[in-house]
């Protein structure tokens, strides 16, 4: 080719796939699976194309679905709860805490966004399509203030300039826990933004914005309930 040399199979592979599995219309665990629903049983299958991630597309009598025998690696780049079953009413795993952002294998999925992980507990399912909106979890909230402050200590890590906004509404985060740029309520405080970062701000730790010293003083130390918004 003008690539230099390449391979290709026209009549696909003739392979025996060895374990029961779902069948998918598309090379996406959030694809609607094959078959009824239902698993295949073992047996032999021709394969006709595949992904670097796994996925194989194989030729069945509903035509070519795709299947991933192992899993997908994925980077999940966002805290996020698991839950025991594709339900939001199911049980948390976790002991109910957030994970981290971190690398998971995907091995199961809904078109409704429920995705199967791998997790220390065992198999776990999460919905990122759903995730931001609705958690609220408890925090402690030290309150803070850049009154008198120079205008170089002024402009957050999100890129706010608190001196061009002093009323803003705005919290400083563990971007671990909550995305930068994340709208939050936080109960007693209000709607704000997540625009900044702190070296001691770990976890569920948060640093709320007031615009006075004096208020900032008021508020002090507390632990409140917030809740992660769109």
């Amino acid at each position: 080719t003008y690539e230099g040399y390449k391979w290709i199979n026209p009549d696909g592979e003739e392979r025996f796939i060895n374990k029961s599995f779902y069948a998918y219309n598309e090379a996406s665990f959030n694809a609607a699976k094959a078959n009824a629903g239902a698993l295949y049983n073992p047996q032999n299958f021709r394969v006709v194309d595949g992904t670097p991630s796994g996925w194989l597309k194989i030729k069945t009598w509903e035509g070519e679905k795709w299947l991933n025998l192992d899993g997908e690696e994925r980077f999940i780049n966002q805290s996020f709860y698991a839950y025991n079953e594709p339900s939001f009413s199911s049980g948390k795993a976790n002991a109910g805490a957030l994970y981290s952002p971190q690398n998971f294998r995907v091995i199961d999925g809904t078109p409704s966004g429920w995705l199967k992980i791998k997790t220390w507990e065992g198999d776990k399912w999460v919905n990122l399509s759903a995730e931001d909106t609705g958690i609220e979890f408890y925090v402690e909230a030290t309150a803070y203030s850049v009154e008198g402050s120079p205008p170089h200590e002024r402009i957050t890590a999100f890129g706010i300039d608190i001196g061009k906004n002093p009323n803003i509404k705005l919290i400083a985060v563990d971007p671990k826990v909550i995305k930068l740029g994340t709208k939050v309520h936080v109960e007693g405080y209000g709607d704000a933004i997540a625009g900044d970062t702190g070296g001691a701000i770990k976890g569920n730790k948060i640093d709320v914005l007031f615009p006075t010293e004096k208020q900032a003083r008021e508020w002090g130390r507390k632990k409140v309930k917030i809740k992660i918004m769109k």
